[in-house]
């Protein structure tokens, strides 16, 4: 097993156990793991809001994402992937061309006004939304971005947004669905 994959499978095991899964008997090491759907409860609305389960779930996609664990380090990343989205930045992957960075970056402003290293750059993001492109951007916002990134209001602008783009709307249909706290990585 590669790396990844022990990461993965601690992940999914954490996330298993705090949706309240178990099997009986014990399997032999080289039998799969099978859970079906109707031996697992569906989560109480305090286990999808549990700070842990949250941290449990960003650590797997960061895992995914970033080859690491480490999620908190994240909150700085920024690079061009290349697959059509401008910039991919922070802690998920908000990207220039979807908006999602624009939003973070607005917020961020908000809460920090004075001397706010990404002012600067908020024209620029709002004309490239919705492309790939770079202009009026470029090397400068990459060092603007990462410097940002050590100021505690951008951690709360990204976390933020995070919920209320993403991890709420997910919490909501795993309720709706009523899937076990598996269901929210799965969202």
């Amino acid at each position: 097993m590669n790396h990844l994959q022990i990461t993965l499978a601690a992940g999914l095991t954490a996330i298993l156990a705090l949706s309240g899964c178990s099997r009986t008997p014990e399997p032999e090491k080289s039998d799969p793991v099978i859970v079906k759907t109707d031996q697992v409860p569906p989560a109480s609305s305090l286990e999808l809001h549990s700070p842990v389960l949250r941290s449990t779930i960003f650590a797997l996609v960061s895992s995914a994402e970033n080859s690491t664990t480490d999620y908190e380090k994240e909150y700085s990343y920024i690079e061009d992937i290349g697959d059509g989205r401008g910039y991919t930045c922070g802690l998920i992957g908000f990207t220039s061309g979807t908006g999602d960075l624009l939003d973070v970056v607005k917020l961020y402003i908000e809460k920090q006004p004075d001397d706010n290293l990404l002012q600067p750059y908020l024209k620029a993001l709002e004309a490239v939304n919705g492309t790939d492109s770079h202009e009026g951007l470029g090397e400068e916002f990459e060092k603007a971005w990462k410097k940002a990134c050590q100021d505690p209001a951008m951690k709360e602008a990204q976390n933020e947004v995070i919920s209320e783009l993403y991890y709420d709307p997910a919490i909501s249909f795993c309720e709706e669905d009523g899937l076990p706290a598996l269901g929210l990585y799965i969202y």
